[in-house]
Formats: structure tokens, sequence, C-alpha cells
């Protein structure tokens, strides 16, 4: 990877609707980063700061050559993982350990490989500004709801791991948002009904929305948060306490 004087963003999941409003709001206050942006199949925003990346991470085939297509790019040093399989509601006994593989696949094994391959690199550098941010879930905060065993013990599992690497690394920071129910393409499985019935119970009277969460990523991924590493941030909207 080549050295940056410019900050770099590496997006996972940039095809997201969470990931490609951050997108536009990178571009809106900054003119000279870059983004290395990863899609699946989503047309990329047109744009000279993007440089899209195309990569299933549930295929490791996928994914190995990604890892290579990365190492000629210019090194990540805002690092964001919002990748993540559609969630459902299914019942424990009607689950498959394939649907825990995706999880597993899309949402723990990308980032490992990602940092597995950046971090040591960007270790070494000590004036850049270093960040890495995941997208957790207001589940892991009290009691979740039934139906979700794939989704949340994944999150659980990227919780320890940033909590880990925090540990670790010193000089880089590692935080985390944990926003409750967003009513994004991300739900389409979520039967409606499902989704109005949250919306009727939240302190707010509304799920949350994608411009709720924009500032607090912001904020995690800028100067402000200069002196927090190893948070995960809740932003349940009062929902969890």
């Amino acid at each position: 990877m080549k050295d940056n004087l410019d900050d770099v963003y590496l997006i996972l999941g940039a095809g997201s609707d969470v990931g490609s409003m951050l997108i536009k709001r990178i571009l809106k206050r900054d003119s000279k980063a870059k983004i290395l942006a990863q899609y699946k199949t989503t047309k990329p925003l047109s744009h000279d700061q993007i440089i899209p990346l195309y990569c299933d991470l549930a295929s490791l085939e996928s994914l190995n050559n990604f890892m290579q297509n990365l190492k000629t790019q210019p090194l990540a040093n805002k690092i964001v993982h919002l990748a993540s399989p559609k969630v459902e509601q299914k019942p424990f006994r009607k689950l498959e350990w394939e649907g825990f593989m995706e999880h597993i696949e899309v949402g723990l094994r990308s980032i490992f490989y990602v940092l597995k391959e950046i971090l040591p690199q960007l270790n070494k550098h000590k004036t850049i500004s270093k960040k890495v941010l995941f997208m957790l879930s207001s589940y892991v905060y009290g009691k979740p709801p039934l139906g979700m065993a794939e989704y949340v013990s994944i999150k659980y599992a990227l919780f320890g791991f940033l909590k880990s690497l925090a540990s670790e690394y010193k000089n880089i920071q590692f935080n985390a948002i944990s926003p409750c129910m967003m009513e994004t393409k991300f739900l389409d499985h979520i039967d409606s009904r499902i989704l109005e019935l949250s919306a009727q119970n939240h302190p707010r009277g509304r799920n949350a929305k994608i411009s709720d969460i924009l500032e607090a990523m912001e904020f995690l991924l800028g100067e402000g948060s200069s002196f927090i590493t190893g948070e995960n941030l809740n932003l349940s909207g009062g929902e969890v306490f």
C-alpha cells in the first residue's frame, strides 16, 4: 500500500444506505479525501475521490482478490465496517448453520482479513489520524429481540474483537456505534408490522433515521474524538439505558 498525506477512507458495505450517505457527507466536507468503497453489486456514485472495489465478502475467493487489489491502493487510515447480510427473524429451531456462517463470513471474517493486512502498516505511522469504526447494534445492550440469533451473535463477536484490538494497538482508535432499528433496505426481509410496532414502542415514537447516526459517525472519525477508543456509542434514542 502507498503512503498518503490526506485521509483515505476504506468503507466495507459502501453500497448500504448508511454507507452511501456517509460517503456523500465525506465528499461534501473533504475535497481531498480518497474513499476506497467496497461494493458487492451496487453501482457506485461516480466521483473522482471514490475508488470502487468490488467484492462478495461471503466468498473467500472474492475476498482474496479484494485483498490483493487493496494492496495496490493508498493506505487507509480511517476504516468503517458496515458490511452485514440482510437480517431476518427466525426462531432458533428453524436456523441452519449456513445462515450463521454467512454472518460470520461477511460480518467478521472480512474485517479480520482487512485489519490483518492494514494494521501492521498503520501502526508504524506516528502522525496521521488512525481510526477504525464498527457498526454494531443496540441489541448488544440489554435484551435482544426474538429470532435474531445470527445477527446478534456476530455483533457481540465484533464488539469483543474491537475491545481486543483497542487493547493491543495503543496508537490506533477503535470505536463502534450501536443504533436501534433503522428503516433501511437492510430490513427488507423484516415484516413491516414489526417495524411499525418498534416505532410505536420507542420513546421517541419512531425508529432511527440514518441522519440520526451520521453525526456520531463523523465525530468518531474526526479529530474531536482523539481521546476516545474502545468505546461503543449507544444510539438507541433512549430505548436502551
